[in-house]
């Protein structure tokens, strides 16, 4: 997640259906920011709609952590 990005919009917190993000205020610099946080990364099901409904572009799911997110697939859809 690239706070300096992210705008509050809130798209990720309410599309994503495994609840992995949710609004928190940050301190960025000298100011407070409303962003989307990641609560839960664990939880993530690799559906990408996060990086897809971002209007930013904020939201980056690295290659390394595809491993993760199959063996999470394979426990919650079986």
């Amino acid at each position: 997640m690239d706070w300096s990005k992210c705008e509050g919009s809130e798209l990720c917190v309410t599309m994503c259906p495994a609840y992995v993000f949710e609004m928190k205020e940050l301190t960025i610099g000298n100011r407070v920011k409303k962003v989307s946080y990641v609560i839960d990364e664990n939880k993530c099901i690799g559906c990408f709609g996060c990086m897809i409904i971002c209007p930013n572009n904020a939201i980056t799911i690295e290659p390394k952590d595809l491993n993760k997110i199959n063996r999470v697939r394979q426990t919650t859809l079986v």
